[in-house]
């Protein structure tokens, strides 16, 4: 894979962090910076597309009234929990 430099103005905390934990892992700070990179992209891709599909939801009229899903979680706390609203 091609790869190429970039550079970041971070906090020293934060650097101390990534050198820390490089150390630990005995990996370059390079790999941490990278690995850290990439899990958050993961993350966020997962997250866009929950929330692509939950405007599809809406837009299908899939939804729960808030009064019910209010009752519902309130219901967890006795002794005679109400069924997940769907």
């Amino acid at each position: 894979m091609k790869s190429r430099i970039l550079s970041a103005d971070i906090s020293a905390d934060l650097a101390e962090k990534v050198e820390d934990l490089a150390h630990r892992l005995d990996k370059s700070e390079a790999w941490v910076v990278e690995q850290a990179l990439s899990d958050w992209f993961a993350i966020r891709d997962a997250r866009h597309a929950m929330t692509i599909e939950a405007l599809a939801d809406v837009d299908r009229g899939a939804t729960v009234d808030h009064e019910r899903v209010e009752q519902w979680a309130a219901s967890l706390a006795t002794s005679n929990p109400l069924k997940r609203p769907i």
